[in-house]
């Protein structure tokens, strides 16, 4: 997936989503409850690596 356009935060969120989808969770506990661009790209990155 192309991410070039979203915002840093969001990239990483979706990065540790994506890996946690695929192994043991991965997630900064404190950016997901304080950073709604990390939260959304993590809840992005572990629904549709879960789908592959």
């Amino acid at each position: 997936m192309n991410l070039s356009g979203f915002p840093l935060p969001y990239r990483q969120g979706y990065a540790d989503g994506c890996a946690s989808a695929k192994g043991a969770e991965r997630k900064d506990a404190e950016r997901f409850g304080a950073d709604p661009n990390y939260r959304t790209g993590w809840m992005d990155g572990i629904a549709l690596c879960q789908r592959k």
